[in-house]
């Protein structure tokens, strides 16, 4: 985390120019590309790095939690073991891969990946 700071320090003290250079496909500024966009997708690649952990956190206790149980021999199928944080962890992780999806279309314009709404090109015989 410590090399990219800068990445961090150019989006916070980005310049915000008026009558900038705009995207024709999205209608977003240069600005974006350049200090927004790779800050978000640093923000959200740590945020899925720790909505992982939080859900291998989260089998991880569920399984001490069932193991427990039955070592004492309470386990029996009315009670129910604690779900309700891996489904928590469960939906952040997805959460934060939808948010890293949003992020990929951008970087797609950027890199002139073809879209799926492209047709194909012909193969050169």
């Amino acid at each position: 985390m410590k090399a990219q700071w800068p990445t961090l320090a150019l989006f916070w003290y980005a310049p915000h120019g008026q009558g900038a250079v705009v995207d024709p496909i999205f209608g977003l500024p240069l600005n974006f590309y350049l200090f927004a966009l790779p800050a978000w997708q640093l923000i959200a690649g740590w945020l899925l790095t720790l909505s992982v952990l939080g859900c291998a956190l989260a089998i991880l206790f569920l399984f001490i939690a069932g193991s427990s149980r039955a070592l004492a021999g309470r386990f029996s199928l009315a009670t129910s073991l604690p779900w309700r944080g891996l489904s928590f962890a469960v939906a952040t992780l997805l959460a934060m891969l939808a948010v890293r999806t949003y992020l990929g279309r951008f970087e797609c314009s950027l890199t002139g990946t073809p879209s799926l709404m492209e047709p194909p090109t012909p193969m050169p015989m």
